[in-house]
């Protein structure tokens, strides 16, 4: 069973952070948050706990093969990717490839943007708890109130959207406000990143408050050129920290006993939950033929919503609105093999591979020539934003949401250069682009 457990390991590292490999580079702040993702969601629970052992070895075996396929057809997936990648461009590259010092008139103006993102972000999010009528945190059932279930589902569904769509923007104007007030010390940036920070805290999504700080901190740590190794193990013992606060924000959940290293392996629900979805799978699930892909861009809660349809098959219950649940972190060869079978594992993660390995290459690019050095922690968060929003969002199209839409617009919105240079000055930075391309 070690094998198993072993190809498992590497396949999940090779779909976690596979990207990495066009951008050896220690300034890839994307390939940190997603390392330190990986060490303690992933494995953990691998190493340190029996969670293979307690499926059947069909099952096990089944898990095996699609990670095996994927991780193969991902890795492809990333190599084909680096061709778009590598192509030079004719427009101007982004607003975070340029040198945001005092002297360049388009590093005020980022600045300005992330403060407007930050002002209509804490609007949003303040507009959604009133639409919902609570907050998550203030309720007497934590759980049921964070996914709008029970006692809360009719409140919840009348300002659902708005919540929402508060939670997206939020989420990513947080690391903005945060690595602005990091260079400019303005009180009103610490402001709107403190209530920005508290408002996600308070609605419980510990995932989107703890990838933001994480994000900044990533990046701070990186301008001061801190070894790679202990970046990595900062931004796993953040996500250490975020995990064990279940216990915290949600006691009467099962609680884990032993020694740190046992609760911590046993928190993280992923391969358990991924290797259970496909037990029930197996026996009566139905397959998707991609329809969770329109499923999810859709405003109203549907039948082929992806997260639905993952807790309809893992429960069996074809009513599920009433479980407390956000769904499941499915990988792509999963969600591909529920859409076409064996050949759908390898074509989606083909796909998810290029993207990610295109977007990896295409910001290497844009950041090289760039020092580390006071003010290249801004050029590192917002490239990160611009990534989810763009090749982010096509790397994780099996997983379809309409809080994409959000994303892809403020990755314009904070990414695009807004000063017109000149013939002149459009043609030197073109050619520079095109030197260390």
């Amino acid at each position: 069973m070690i094998g198993v457990r072993l190809g498992i390991l590497a396949s999940l590292l090779i779909l976690s952070v596979g990207y990495a490999a066009v951008w050896r580079r220690r300034d890839n702040v994307l390939a940190y948050v997603d390392g330190g993702l990986f060490l303690i969601m992933m494995a953990l629970p691998l190493m340190f706990t029996q969670v293979i052992e307690r499926f059947p070895t069909p099952i096990a075996g089944l898990y095996t093969q699609l990670l095996l396929i994927g991780s193969i057809c991902y890795a492809l997936g990333i190599a084909f990717g680096v061709l778009p990648g590598n192509l030079r461009s004719s427009r101007r590259p982004p607003i975070f490839a340029e040198r945001l010092g005092s002297r360049n008139p388009n590093t005020s103006i980022l600045y300005q943007r992330a403060r407007i993102l930050g002002l209509v972000a804490a609007a949003s999010l303040a507009a959604g708890f009133v639409a919902i009528g609570y907050v998550p945190i203030l309720a007497a059932d934590r759980l049921s109130a964070k996914y709008g279930v029970g006692a809360y589902q009719a409140s919840f569904a009348q300002g659902a959207l708005i919540y929402r769509t508060g939670l997206a923007v939020a989420a990513a104007a947080l690391p903005l406000v945060l690595v602005v007030f990091y260079r400019r010390r303005k009180l009103l940036d610490l402001a709107i990143g403190g209530f920005l920070g508290l408002g996600l805290v308070a609605s419980l999504s510990r995932t989107l408050a703890f990838s933001g700080v994480l994000l900044v901190l990533v990046a701070i740590l990186i301008e001061k050129k801190v070894g790679p190794t202990k970046i990595l193990l900062a931004a796993a013992c953040l996500f250490a920290l975020g995990e064990m606060s279940t216990g915290v924000i949600f006691p009467d959940s099962t609680q884990v006993t032993g020694n740190l290293i046992s609760r911590l392996a046993e928190s993280p629900p992923d391969v358990r939950d991924h290797m259970s979805f496909l037990t029930r799978y197996e026996t009566q699930g139905e397959r998707t033929r991609g329809l969770t892909i329109l499923g999810g861009l859709d405003l109203q809660e549907n039948y082929w919503e992806p997260n639905l349809y993952a807790l309809r098959t893992l429960t069996g219950n074809p009513n599920v609105g009433g479980i407390p649940s956000g769904g499941l972190r499915l990988p792509a060869p999963v969600w591909g093999y529920v859409s076409f079978g064996l050949v759908g594992a390898g074509v989606w993660s083909f796909l998810a591979g290029f993207f990610a390995g295109w977007g990896a290459k295409r910001l290497k690019n844009l950041l090289t020539g760039l020092k580390l050095e006071p003010g290249s922690s801004v050029n590192l968060v917002v490239a990160a934003v611009y990534y989810a929003g763009t090749f982010g969002v096509l790397s994780t199209f099996y997983f379809a949401s309409t809080a994409m839409i959000v994303q892809v617009a403020i990755a314009l919105y904070v990414a695009s250069a807004p000063i017109l240079l000149g013939r002149k000055g459009s043609r030197e930075r073109t050619a520079a682009f095109a030197r260390h391309s």
